[in-house]
């Protein structure tokens, strides 16, 4: 795909959500940031990025239905890397059950998020 790639990152925690948009802005991406899950759903519809960042924790709808709605569609469908504090070996099960395609433990390193992203989209 030409130009910059392109990822739609939806996290409930503003400062989070400022911080991977950033990352990800650094790292060369085109960032459409949310803070909850169905304007991501509706941007993800009108131009489906290259991959999604999710939090597993929002309100309303969580990462893994929302990885669910998002997987369950053709247009939409991209790879997935889910985030969560909670990371037991449970909750990363969960969230890679749900479609979620790589797991990311908050707090994590820059490098660590951008390296697995860039995997991701490839």
């Amino acid at each position: 795909m030409p130009g910059e790639p392109t990822a739609v990152v939806v996290d409930d925690d503003e400062g989070i959500l400022a911080l991977v948009s950033a990352i990800l802005c650094r790292a060369g991406y085109t960032v459409r940031a949310f803070a909850e899950p169905y304007g991501a759903l509706l941007a993800a519809h009108e131009r489906p990025p290259d991959v999604y960042i999710l939090d597993v924790r929002l309100p309303a709808m969580n990462g893994r239905d929302l990885c669910r709605v998002l997987k369950a569609v053709e247009r939409t469908r991209r790879p997935v890397l889910m985030m969560s504090a909670e990371s037991s070996r449970v909750d990363i099960a969960k969230a890679l059950d749900a479609g979620g395609d790589d797991f990311l433990a908050k707090p994590f390193r820059r490098t660590e998020l951008v390296t697995r992203v860039d995997e991701l989209r490839i």
